[in-house]
């Protein structure tokens, strides 16, 4: 996915690995392959805990933002930005993920653009709670771009 911000373009690759533990050979190669043509990578179901995730190395990428289940097992995203590229955290979108509901990771990127890395889990009780924390992201976005 390319996306034109401004007279800068962010180039940035969405992958469900579906449990990072098995392909960390296999992606480490492929983003040293590309990593001149990417500058975000975003993963979701990496299934590891949130203390494993930040001993992961991958060539000339950090980790900016991740979300990991608490009470059970599976799920998560996590979101890595090129060194040379500006990020940051959105520290306030740390309290609306929810295990199997709203699993996301969001990094502000160049002034004031935000990615969201987002896994949806699919039980139907969990709706209400996504949908409710959606509809607060979008006017929590809304009143910070008014300011």
């Amino acid at each position: 996915m390319v996306n034109d911000l401004g007279s800068k373009c962010l180039k940035a690759v969405y992958h469900n690995v579906q449990s990072l533990n098995n392909k960390l050979p296999e992606l480490t190669l492929t983003l040293s392959r590309y990593k001149c043509n990417t500058d975000v990578v975003c993963f979701t179901e990496h299934k590891l805990i949130s203390d494993h995730m930040y001993v992961l190395d991958f060539d000339n990428f950090m980790l900016i933002s991740n979300f990991s289940r608490i009470a059970c097992k599976g799920g998560g995203t996590h979101t890595f930005v090129k060194h040379h590229v500006q990020a940051k955290e959105v520290n306030y979108l740390f309290n609306l993920g929810c295990d199997k509901a709203l699993e996301l990771s969001a990094v502000e990127i160049l002034d004031h653009n935000i990615m969201l890395c987002v896994y949806t889990g699919l039980l139907v009780e969990n709706f209400m709670i996504s949908y409710l924390n959606y509809k607060w992201l979008l006017r929590e976005r809304k009143l910070r771009t008014n300011d």
